[in-house]
């Protein structure tokens, strides 16, 4: 009787598109947060400015649920794949996009605390604005932690 040790399986190759399909969601990501950041901060601005001028409109909310249906797409696809993305290391190009990455967050927890945490007697969100707002800071946390993943990537001490 054969007594043979089972060897573990070797780790699966990645699909010859995954890199490929990775890089589109990312870039699926990047293009949401884009949208969140360039129309959220400048009504982040006027909402800072003068809380009592702010009408919340319809289309702040289009733009803010394609920003938070781009992110979350692009996120839980990319998080499935996990494939390794770039051949080359670039210590600068890992440290911008940490940076960012940071930025990202920064801009995110501002807001948590301005609706959330400071009281501005001027200023309400009801109901499910509420949630939306939750709902895009995940996402922006999501993004933060899919730039971070990219980033580790591109340092020649942190490749996997």
């Amino acid at each position: 009787m054969s007594h043979a040790r089972s060897e573990p399986p070797a780790a699966a190759a990645p699909e010859p598109g995954a890199a490929w399909l990775y890089r589109a969601f990312f870039a699926t990501q990047t293009v949401g947060a884009l949208v969140f950041f360039s129309n959220g901060i400048p009504l982040y601005r006027e909402v800072l400015a003068d809380p009592s001028k702010h009408q919340a409109g319809a289309s702040s909310m289009i733009w803010v649920l394609a920003a938070i249906v781009l992110i979350q797409v692009g996120f839980w696809v990319c998080h499935r794949l996990e494939p390794r993305m770039f051949r080359f290391t670039s210590v600068l190009l890992s440290q911008i996009m940490l940076f960012f990455g940071r930025m990202a967050f920064v801009f995110a927890s501002t807001i948590f605390g301005f609706v959330f945490i400071a009281n501005k007697p001027n200023y309400r969100a009801y109901g499910i604005r509420y949630l939306v707002i939750l709902a895009g800071l995940f996402s922006l946390y999501c993004y933060t932690q899919e730039l971070e993943r990219v980033a580790r990537t591109f340092h020649p001490g942190e490749r996997r």
